[in-house]
């Protein structure tokens, strides 16, 4: 896809709000982005929107997916470890699960949560994360910010230099030593 220039020149000057003029307008085909882009569109436009599992390029690898999770946590000392607990494990179970995707919230990370619940659009992305091998979330929210910062930063330079991904590799691994080790 880069050598046959599919994307848009200089996506990094585009933030995800920018980048729905293009595709909006027709000069964009595709558009790598969360559930919730749909609701950037008019009505007219959305009714013609779809989605679909990004190609798979290595069979012998597992089929992954990046989607965002809700979750509920307590802390270590809380002053009442049990009961934080027994917490946890209600909101976590298929009731209360329920309860918030009935009252507009996140997908539900509990399997056993009617998928007649959501609306077709969210129905079809929650099976195919549910037929998923692997869930990440978004890279930039879930690791230090440095590496966050230096990974995007990669992602970039290899869209305008594809040529050099050993040196970009190189250089991003330096970083993960850097920024990691400088934590333990």
């Amino acid at each position: 896809m880069l050598d046959k220039q599919a994307f848009l020149p200089q996506p990094e000057a585009y933030s995800w709000q920018d980048a729905v003029t293009p595709f909006a307008q027709g000069d964009a085909g595709m558009y790598l982005m969360g559930r919730f882009i749909f609701d950037q569109f008019p009505a007219d436009i959305a009714d013609d929107l779809d989605f679909f599992r990004f190609p798979i390029i290595d069979e012998g690898v597992g089929v992954g997916e990046d989607a965002p999770t809700d979750g509920f946590f307590a802390s270590a000392l809380a002053p009442n470890p049990e009961g934080a607990m027994e917490l946890l494990t209600y909101l976590g179970g298929a009731e209360a699960q329920t309860f918030l995707v009935e009252q507009g919230g996140s997908p539900a990370v509990h399997q056993d949560v009617s998928l007649d619940l959501y609306d077709e659009v969210t129905r079809r992305g929650v099976e195919m994360l549910q037929e998923s091998d692997l869930i990440a979330q978004f890279y930039d929210r879930d690791t230090h910010p440095d590496m966050a910062e230096s990974g995007m930063n990669a992602f970039i330079e290899f869209w305008n230099n594809p040529d050099d991904l050993d040196g970009i590799m190189d250089r991003l691994d330096e970083e993960r030593v850097r920024v990691f080790e400088a934590e333990s």
